[in-house]
């Protein structure tokens, strides 16, 4: 079986599976997502993350693939914790199903690459480009991955009222993406260490709105999400 989940609007199929697999099988139920996500056996943890984007490239992390992992177990597997750990390949996570319905993800505090008062790279395992800008350019974000050496996401922030910022994401391996996850926190450090924002900021993506705030020297991520569908793959 595999499942079609949405967080806000960054889309992801989730199956259960071996780390043995074969992303060439699943190519034909990528086309209309963002990124696999298997979720494997673990002694430490409630499961190992791998996650492959859309292109079949191999992702250390993603934060909206979390708050995914968590619906499976908590809506499809009826699991009866809040609270769960998963191993990625950028390390542990552990996340929550809050009582409102939404979902948290606590991340250490990202690096910061380079910064300028409107530039920043940041590190939160996926590499970041950010870009402060007066009206978001899309096609400028396609010029800058043209000229990208490695594998970057981008990401135009402009902002809107007090700590409200519109965010636009072009991801490496996917394309244009109605929202990211490591992308907010990434943001958030960035504005963070320029001192453009408080403690608490909400990004306004294509896919809704995302909260990330600091909270005892973490940065959590909250976002919600659905199940769209479930299927089953089989040999023909």
């Amino acid at each position: 079986m595999f499942y079609k989940i949405d967080c806000s609007g960054n889309t992801f199929i989730v199956i259960r599976d071996r780390e043995d697999f074969d992303v060439t099988s699943y190519r034909s139920i990528l086309e209309d997502v963002d990124g696999l996500i298997i979720l494997c056996p673990s002694k430490s943890a409630t499961a190992n993350f791998i996650i492959y984007n859309k292109d079949g490239s191999r992702a250390k992390m993603c934060g909206n693939g979390l708050i995914a992992a968590t619906i499976f177990f908590k809506e499809i597997m009826n699991s009866e914790e809040l609270d769960f750990r998963f191993l990625t390949d950028g390390g542990y996570y552990r996340t929550k199903a809050n009582e409102d319905g939404t979902y948290s993800v606590y991340f250490d505090k990202p690096k910061i690459i380079f910064s300028s008062s409107t530039t920043g790279m940041v590190d939160s395992k996926n590499m970041h480009l950010i870009k402060i800008v007066d009206s978001i350019n899309p096609s400028s974000m396609i010029d800058m991955q043209k000229v990208l050496d490695g594998p970057i996401n981008i990401h135009e922030l402009q902002k809107s009222i007090d700590d409200v910022y519109l965010m636009v994401s072009l991801e490496n391996g996917v394309g244009f993406t109605k929202s990211c996850g490591t992308g907010c926190i990434s943001c958030f450090a960035y504005l963070r260490h320029l001192n453009c924002c408080g403690t608490r900021v909400l990004f306004k993506t294509m896919g809704g709105m995302i909260e990330v705030k600091e909270e005892d020297n973490e940065y959590v991520l909250r976002g919600s999400g659905k199940i769209v569908y479930s299927g089953e793959l089989y040999n023909e």
